[in-house]
């Protein structure tokens, strides 16, 4: 199955869509393994995979993202 779907057309893996569009040099392809709870757990790798310069300094509960943060709502403490 793909897993992105871009302008009507599906990509089996990022680098199927870097290649034909340029677009996601920096993403990160892997399960997130979320919970129900939707927080990411340490083993994901959406951990420390985030983007440092979008400029927002805590998560939804106040915890300060690490450099580079989780991807999410939620900063994952204690890394991959």
């Amino acid at each position: 199955g793909a897993v992105v779907r871009f302008a009507g057309v599906d990509y089996p893996t990022l680098v199927a869509l870097e290649a034909a569009h340029g677009l996601e040099v920096h993403g990160v392809e892997g399960g997130a393994r979320l919970s129900r709870k939707s927080r990411v757990p340490p083993p994901s790798s959406a951990v420390g995979s985030g983007d440092p310069n979008v400029g927002i300094p805590t998560d939804f509960d106040g915890t300060p993202y690490r450099d580079p943060p989780t991807i999410g709502a939620f900063e994952v403490q204690g890394g991959r």
